[in-house]
């Protein structure tokens, strides 16, 4: 019994270390998503309060305000976890040919990210709020966690297709 314990754990690991990357990159747009959703929802709050009726209006500011607030938080996030790849633990020094690598990897799935989670949500959202039936902070809540899946989804197979990450390697 104790060894098919070990032989779990073990497994987990190898797990961890072969998608460490992926994980990684995954927990950061996760927070960072966090983030963004809670002040998208209290920029709604505050856009309705500013009496701000036009669909188009409430769509677009709330997005824009969402996203501006999730970026910062995901690239200091993506810098504390893959500094190690560039940088000299010793010197400190930046190799920029590993540190460019990995700025083109960030890049292109970053911005699968963004062209699917910004589309996919103004386009339900600024739907929702052509409805009268469906509130603002309904419209919010509902196309940020909708363009989310979709966003995470799209970012995930883009990378796996792509091997953007290689698997197993620091």
């Amino acid at each position: 019994m104790n060894q098919s314990k070990n032989s779990d754990s073990s497994s987990g690991s190898r797990f961890r270390k072969k998608y460490r990357d992926i994980l990684l990159f995954n927990r950061n747009l996760l927070l960072s998503g966090i983030l963004g959703f809670f002040v998208s929802i209290l920029a709604t709050k505050l856009i309705v309060e500013l009496d701000i009726n036009s669909a188009l209006d409430i769509s677009i500011l709330t997005i824009v305000i969402g996203y501006c607030s999730s970026k910062p938080l995901f690239i200091f996030l993506f810098h504390r976890d893959n500094k190690h790849k560039y940088a000299d633990p010793f010197t400190g020094r930046i190799d920029s040919k590993i540190m460019n690598k990995i700025i083109k990897q960030l890049i292109v799935a970053y911005l699968i990210f963004d062209l699917v989670y910004l589309i996919s949500r103004f386009m339900i959202m600024y739907g929702l709020l052509l409805d009268v039936k469906i509130g603002p902070l309904e419209a919010t809540i509902f196309s940020s966690l909708f363009a989310s899946i979709l966003s995470y989804f799209s970012t995930n197979v883009t990378i796996k297709i792509g091997r953007m990450f290689k698997l197993g390697k620091p």
